[in-house]
């Protein structure tokens, strides 16, 4: 680690300062300026280097599914690069806010970045850190991918929380989402037509509201729409379109904040036959789906509190045959089934599950009941000689070798791969084949 920031201060000061070195990638975000510096630094072409930028890159391949609102508590090991994501989706005119605490060394940066998917590709739209929160507004449908990565050389806790919620307040003051009881999309005239909009249903009377910040562009009053108040946001370059109402109590050219009255419910125009309610549009080179500009969601969610024993230990499977899944719940597609004994770390965790990372890197959910901590095993008895390896597989390092009758405790399996500790303390894996005898003594 002090080559490594020893070799970056060099390059820094070959730059004439820092804050040359930052001009010169402004338009770049945190996560791009780092990577820029390892390739000046020439520390790209490091091993360590290498497998944080493939991390990096490796994580928009491979990535983990949540549903909102998500809260997980996470770790990340100084040795070993690697980068967190999460995958949602969200509706157009819904806001995403990132709440992430982070505990680190002061000077360490956990990178933050927000993706979306286009034309199969992930296309960044919003950058972070580990010391502010993140919002984005989306104006499609879209889905979406957070990717947490730290720099390299530092362990970090964290925990970050998810949620999305509506752009805009309710146009219909104190009405909720029950209120709304026809949706964008809906036949109308026999199938002639489509709903433009949705239908928000209130007493006779009840105020309607400025959703935003804007101007009233019109007033006026129409067969279809009886009674109608158009605004435009400015800010979302958006046209508001308020319909059936009782009266108007706006005049055009009235610049309203969020909460201001622009009218009141009715039935006017062609919902004479109905219940009082108002139509909500809104067009932007077309008619847009107003549900996720306004439609509330519960952001309860229960906080997650790192707990350190459990965050980067090893841990292994206790059932006979469990599911390893895409996401925390079961609803989330089934990555694999894992049988007893299996290895794995420990990664993250949220409410009822594990964020587990098998030996071969790939990462899942399980139920936490379903895993307990590598702590005693069975004896078994070597019988030849072998290596105790740093991974499970024969391009793994020797730690030590072993010379028979040697007696080794088995605490996890991944493979054809057992996972042991010595006498000595010394923990890795060794080849089942070379395992002639086996023990059930517990320690």
């Amino acid at each position: 680690m002090r080559a490594l920031i020893v070799l970056i201060t060099v390059f820094l000061l070959s730059c004439n300062g820092f804050k040359k070195v930052k001009e010169a990638f402004r338009s770049h975000t945190p996560y791009e300026e780092y990577k820029s510096l390892l390739e000046k630094a020439e520390l790209k072409k490091t091993a360590i280097a290498q497998q944080w930028i493939e991390a990096g890159e490796n994580a928009l391949r491979d990535s983990l599914f949540i549903s909102m609102p998500h809260s997980e508590a996470g770790y990340f090991h100084a040795s070993a690069p690697d980068a967190h994501t999460y995958r949602f989706q969200v509706k157009r005119g819904q806001k995403l806010k990132v709440s992430l605490d982070a505990t680190k060394a002061d000077n360490a940066s956990l990178f933050v970045d927000l993706f979306e998917l286009d034309d199969n590709e992930w296309n960044q739209i919003a950058h972070g850190d580990s010391s502010s929160n993140l919002e984005h507004e989306f104006k499609k449908d879209q889905n979406c991918l957070l990717r947490l990565q730290p720099e390299l050389l530092v362990d970090i806790y964290y925990t970050v929380t998810l949620t999305v919620s509506p752009t805009l307040i309710n146009p219909v003051s104190g009405a909720s989402n029950r209120s709304i009881q026809s949706i964008f999309g809906d036949p109308r005239d026999g199938g002639l037509r489509s709903h433009e909009g949705i239908d928000i249903f209130a007493d006779r009377g009840t105020p309607v509201i400025a959703p935003a910040k804007g101007i009233v562009t019109r007033v006026g009053s129409s067969n279809l729409g009886g009674n109608v108040v158009w605004m435009k946001d400015l800010k979302r370059n958006l046209n508001y379109y308020f319909a059936h109402l009782d009266r108007q109590l706006v005049n055009a050219g009235k610049a309203v904040s969020a909460g201001d009255t622009l009218g009141l419910v009715g039935n006017t125009g062609n919902a004479k036959y109905t219940s009082p309610h108002l139509h909500f549009g809104i067009y932007q080179y077309g008619a847009v789906n107003p549900l996720g500009y306004v439609q509330t969601i519960d952001n309860d969610v229960e906080s997650i509190i790192i707990d350190s024993a459990v965050l980067g230990q090893p841990y292994k499977v206790i059932s006979q045959t469990v599911n390893f899944r895409k996401g925390p719940g079961t609803q989330h597609e089934v990555n694999g089934q894992l049988n007893e004994d299996t290895y794995l770390t420990i990664s993250g965790e949220c409410k009822g599950w594990y964020r587990a990372q098998l030996p071969d890197q790939q990462e899942g959910y399980i139920f936490k009941s379903l895993v307990t901590p590598v702590t005693v095993g069975t004896e078994i008895t070597l019988q030849e000689t072998v290596a105790i390896r740093s991974s499970p597989d024969s391009t793994g390092i020797p730690k030590t070798h072993l010379v028979p009758p040697y007696q080794v405790e088995s605490l996890a399996s991944y493979k054809g791969f057992r996972y042991v500790r010595t006498s000595q303390n010394i923990t890795g894996w060794i080849d089942v084949s070379l395992i002639s005898s086996q023990k059930d003594t517990k320690r």
